[in-house]
């Protein structure tokens, strides 16, 4: 009772609640109920954040530990969240050190991942013409140069083409995976509010 009942019960009227709030706002009582459920999900998703900030040092002392391959990985790590984490949460988001570590060193990280990224993919185009040479994979291997030339350069023709093909076909690709995500949540949502899936059991 208390492993599946109890939570499958506690979790379905939690969702109807919520659900409720959102689509009959005139009722003051289930947007009141709303809110108190939202803001106790927040604190419960701080309070995990922390655990999982805890876990993290507990693993990177344990690989330090071990003497293996990863001392130097899980050495910066540990040294980056014992130096980043205090600042955050004594300055808080926006103070002006939090932006000198997010603008020093979050929006280079940000731009190497990116550039590999785009190594990656070509490295990956040249793999498929050496296995298959389709019309897909020339196809594949022609829109990553036009996009690669068109940003690292300034062509004009290929700058307009390399901004069509971000703005109209990887937009509308975007827009399909997140509309995917969105109806991936809402599935998800209504099950465990009918109680065919209960997480919260295990």
């Amino acid at each position: 009772m208390f492993k599946r009942i109890l939570p499958t019960a506690f979790a379905i009227f939690s969702g109807l609640l919520v659900l409720g709030g959102l689509l009959f706002p005139r009722y003051p009582q289930l947007a009141m109920a709303r809110m108190i459920l939202l803001r106790s999900a927040m604190v419960v998703a701080a309070f995990a954040f922390i655990l999982a900030f805890a876990n993290l040092l507990r693993v990177h002392l344990y690989r330090l530990g071990r003497h293996g391959k990863r001392r130097i990985t899980s050495f910066l790590v540990l040294l980056s969240a014992l130096v980043v984490a205090p600042i955050v949460f004594i300055e808080g988001p926006t103070g002006l050190w939090s932006r000198r570590v997010m603008e020093g060193l979050l929006v280079p990280g940000e731009g190497a991942l990116l550039a590999l990224t785009a190594i990656t993919l070509i490295l990956a185009a040249l793999r498929m013409l050496r296995v298959r040479r389709g019309a897909g994979t020339f196809l594949f291997l022609f829109v990553l140069l036009i996009l690669l030339v068109g940003t690292a350069s300034a062509v004009p023709f290929v700058g307009e083409v390399a901004m069509w093909l971000r703005e109209v076909p990887a937009m509308a690709g975007m827009r399909g995976l997140v509309l995917g995500v969105a109806l991936g949540i809402a599935l998800t949502a209504l099950r465990v509010i009918l109680g065919l899936s209960q997480p919260h059991s295990d």
